[in-house]
């Protein structure tokens, strides 16, 4: 079992690292491997909320541009500031845009 050796109890495994030679306990190892498995997790979370971010200011974009007859720099700076006057996210003024009945004709 080249680089496994076995700690003080037939229940305690350790791992040497070849490299560095210091033994760790498989704890920690899993441990290490949990965490940067969370890591890429949350990181994946956040790049999915942001395509749904993206996705629903384009939406909202897209309505003020159609309904206004606006350009597509215009309609984003109406909702831009539109944001900080009613102190909610860019996010939920589109959403609120996009919302069926929410948008005046």
């Amino acid at each position: 079992m080249d680089g496994w050796c076995v700690g003080s109890s037939p229940h305690r495994w350790l791992w040497r690292n070849p490299r560095t030679g210091p033994c760790l306990e498989v704890g920690e190892v899993v441990a290490a491997h949990c965490a940067t498995t969370l890591t890429a997790a949350i990181a994946q979370e956040g790049a999915e909320a942001a395509l749904q971010t993206r996705e629903v200011i384009g939406q909202a974009k897209g309505l003020l541009m159609e309904r206004h007859q606006l350009t597509a720099d215009r309609a984003f700076e109406r909702l831009s500031t539109a944001s900080p006057d009613r102190k909610v996210t860019l996010r939920q003024i589109a959403e609120i845009v996009t919302s069926p009945g929410n948008l005046p004709a």
